[in-house]
């Protein structure tokens, strides 16, 4: 387990927030998207694991190629 922080964040067309928990590295990566809207750490020091962390970048990939797309 890693350490980690949460994060609250609005797409560009969202009405509503989505959370998560994410690495630090994660974090500097999903914010700067152009899809992202909003983007602000909520609690630091959360713990992740490998699994939480692998499911993340799962979800960077795809904000990845709908901003793409």
């Amino acid at each position: 387990m890693g350490s980690a922080v949460k994060i609250r964040y609005k797409l560009k067309g969202d009405r509503e927030y989505t959370t998560c928990v994410v690495t630090r590295v994660q974090y500097e990566n999903f914010k700067i998207l152009p899809i992202i809207k909003e983007c602000e750490i909520i609690q630091r020091d959360v713990s992740i694991s490998d699994d939480q962390i692998e499911e993340i970048n799962q979800a960077l990939v795809e904000a990845i190629k709908e901003d793409i797309g």
